[in-house]
């Protein structure tokens, strides 16, 4: 339940504080006196989006504040806590700002809030019914959204349907990507057989390339090699070479060392030099006659060169990717071998899941029918108070032959409001007066369905006059029995119904208006709904025709 709304700098209002009681606030006023804004500013508070166009001239930014009373609101209460935004004594506060430079503020519960999950709270928490929403019921979607939402069990079992559906959906598209994929993969079939032939030829070894490398290295600079190798060697052990100097200078040494022992170290290092010296000989004489050059030879592995530099050229930028892409076409061959078992598979998939949508989809609409008869049975006798007591309401409801987001082909809302008239689409045969007593009886319904929920109701009798006017006005009055009531009108019937009422007006001084808001009591508002009744020129008959709509408390 609102229990305070404090609005400031908000277009045309510079500050209003207001509080509401349980039951019904009515709230009137001039045309273009600010009620709309006023339902704006409390629209942005339930989770609308705000714009700089509503800041006040002047001024650096909006502030909007509303304080609701949330004891029997489990649902709201639950949501809090998941979002961790609880407050203390089931109270909920809401605040919101807004700055020239676009820069905006919101808090529940003194915690800031991203707008999706203000939006939520503000759903559970209030709603506001205007004008425009009574066209809202002419479309088949928001009628069926209504149906569903009146029975928990149609619900949830709308939700086994949307994961039933999902599922299908899923299937379906599986199905047909892998018949796009055996599809392609058919008509690359004959290039991937060639392609693998080729690799498979060629008997690639991942460690090839780097070993011809080194080969091809080897054979190509061989007469090189076996000239540095010659001379190398020479040097080592030929005649006049490093082995000969080494062993002579070992014997000069060692001479020396007969007569310092400090020297037969340098004899042992020597010595060892001269072996190193004659083994690295030998190792390269043995290098040597190890070391071939065939020019065949050389050609052949050049040829195999050539043809691995074709092969990565082709499918990869090593041995070890055209290995790898060798291995792809292997399974994407296999693929089109196990293609037409794996169409097999997703079909059975794909019909078992429509087979599951379609009982859960069977039994949603059950369920729908059922509480179609019961909520049209509650609209029809809401509709008899509103003066509307030949009418005829039902539901259409038709399957179809195929699966649909919805689980129906069609659905509509049939509508008489004359006896011997056959039902047709609500859109196509409603007058204005009817579609909004239509309307009223849907919001009616809706609401009385969450405790502690605030009903708006924004110039919902437009277009209504005489007796069904007054029965509408009746239908408020009872819904201010169990739901809190916030009602702008311009018929002085609908405001007499209110506990407490607020006159709207605009203030000017010449240079800056503002939006005001009076709370009429007493004779001030006896007097304020004589003249909505008959104009400012109200007579006597007026007054104490309202005096009989009052009950004696307002007239206190």
């Amino acid at each position: 339940m609102l229990q305070t709304l404090s609005v400031r700098n908000f277009a045309l209002i510079e500050q209003l504080e207001l509080s509401f009681p349980s039951g019904i606030t009515v709230f009137t006023g001039e045309t273009g006196a600010g009620k709309s804004i006023l339902m704006d500013a409390l629209g942005m508070v339930l989770g609308a989006r705000a714009s700089v166009d509503y800041i006040r001239t002047g001024t650096e930014g909006f502030t909007l504040t509303a304080q609701f009373e949330i004891t029997d609101n489990t649902e709201l209460k639950q949501l809090l806590a998941e979002q961790n935004l609880a407050g203390e004594d089931d109270t909920l506060i809401i605040s919101r700002r807004l700055t020239t430079d676009g820069r905006g503020q919101i808090l529940v519960n003194g915690l800031p809030t991203p707008l999706r999950v203000l939006h939520a709270i503000g759903m559970l928490a209030a709603e506001i019914h205007g004008q425009h929403d009574n066209y809202k019921l002419l479309r088949p979607e928001y009628q069926l959204a209504v149906l569903d939402a009146y029975d928990p069990a149609v619900l949830a079992q709308k939700d086994r349907y949307r994961q039933a559906y999902r599922a299908w959906q899923e299937a379906v598209t599986e199905q047909r990507r892998a018949e796009e994929r055996a599809q392609e993969a058919a008509a690359q079939e004959e290039r991937w057989r060639r392609e693998l032939s080729e690799i498979e030829a060629a008997k690639l070894r991942p460690e090839e390339e780097e070993e011809l490398a080194r080969t091809l290295q080897r054979l190509e600079h061989a007469e090189k090699i076996a000239a540095a190798l010659t001379a190398a060697e020479n040097l080592l052990t030929g005649a006049g070479g490093a082995a000969e100097l080494l062993a002579e200078a070992e014997r000069e040494t060692e001479l020396a060392a007969a007569h310092d022992e400090e020297l037969q170290s340098l004899v042992a290092e020597l010595q060892s030099a001269q072996i190193t010296a004659t083994e690295a000989g030998r190792a390269l004489a043995e290098y040597m006659y190890r070391l071939e050059f065939s020019p065949r030879t050389l050609q052949q592995l050049q040829e195999r060169e050539q043809e691995l530099r074709s092969l990565r050229r082709k499918y990869g930028a090593d041995i070890a990717a055209v290995i790898a892409y060798a291995d792809e076409t292997r399974r994407a061959l296999a693929a089109v071998e196990h293609a037409e078992e794996e169409r097999q598979q997703l079909a059975t998939a794909t019909e078992e899941c429509r087979r599951k949508a379609e009982a859960e989809r069977d039994h949603l609409n059950d369920l729908r029918w059922q509480a179609a008869e019961r909520f049209t049975t509650a609209i029809l006798a809401i509709l008899a108070d509103l003066d509307l007591r030949e009418s005829r309401l039902s539901f259409l409801l038709i399957p179809g032959d195929t699966l649909t987001e919805t689980g129906l082909a069609e659905a509509e809302l049939m509508f008489s409001a004359n006896p011997g008239e056959p039902e047709k689409p609500l859109a196509q045969i409603a007058s204005g007066g009817e579609l909004a007593r239509v309307s009223l009886a849907f919001k009616s319904i809706v609401a009385a369905q969450t405790p502690g929920f605030t009903l708006v109701l924004d110039e919902v009798d437009v277009g209504i006059s005489g007796n069904a006017a007054v029965r509408v006005a009746h239908h408020i009055r009872e819904l201010g029995r169990y739901l809190q009531v916030l009602c702008i009108t311009h018929l002085a019937r609908t405001a007499a119904v209110g506990s407490r009422h607020y006159y709207l007006y605009k203030d000017t001084d010449g240079t800056h208006t503002q939006t005001r808001a009076e709370l009429l009591t007493g004779e001030r508002r006896v007097h304020e709904l004589a003249r909505m009744l008959e104009g400012d020129g109200y007579t006597g008959n007026a007054v104490e025709t309202v005096r009989n709509w009052l009950p004696a408390t307002c007239l206190e």
